[in-house]
């Protein structure tokens, strides 16, 4: 990340269940934010999109809408075990192998940023050779 610390705020993404996930991103001015980081849970919505947000009541900013993607596409591995064990450790290294960079979650969860000029393909090539379970929405 390349903003000062005081340039990035968190953005409240919430679900349908009403659980939500606050991604860093980087204001733009007015109530547009870039997203800085990959969203965990949140779908339609990828690093590097522009989206405005609009502050609740208690003043927390809370996502409204994605404003311009930015061709940036997320894919979730859900791993049986800790990414710590194979075959999480060759995974990640294929992962940034092939351009993409990932954030995990809970260990078994990463959660990959996809580039625009990555092949969606070869990563979704990729992660089914290795037989890991894995989403693209």
């Amino acid at each position: 990340m390349s903003a000062s610390d005081d340039q990035y705020v968190k953005i409240g993404l919430r679900d349908d269940d009403g659980e939500v996930e606050t991604p860093w991103a980087i204001s733009l001015g007015g109530d547009l934010y870039q997203i800085e980081n990959t969203p965990f849970f949140a779908y339609r919505i990828s690093a590097g999109d522009v989206v405005e947000a609009l502050p609740e009541s208690d003043g927390f900013l809370f996502f409204k809408r994605v404003v311009r993607k930015s061709g940036h596409r997320t894919v979730r591995v859900m791993l049986e075990e800790s990414a710590e064990v194979e075959p999480g450790p060759t995974l990640l290294a294929d992962i940034k192998r092939l351009g993409c960079s990932f954030e995990g979650a809970f260990e078994k969860l990463i959660c990959i940023d996809v580039p625009p000029a990555v092949s969606l393909d070869a990563v979704a090539e990729h992660l089914t050779e290795m037989g890991v379970q894995w989403e693209y929405a």
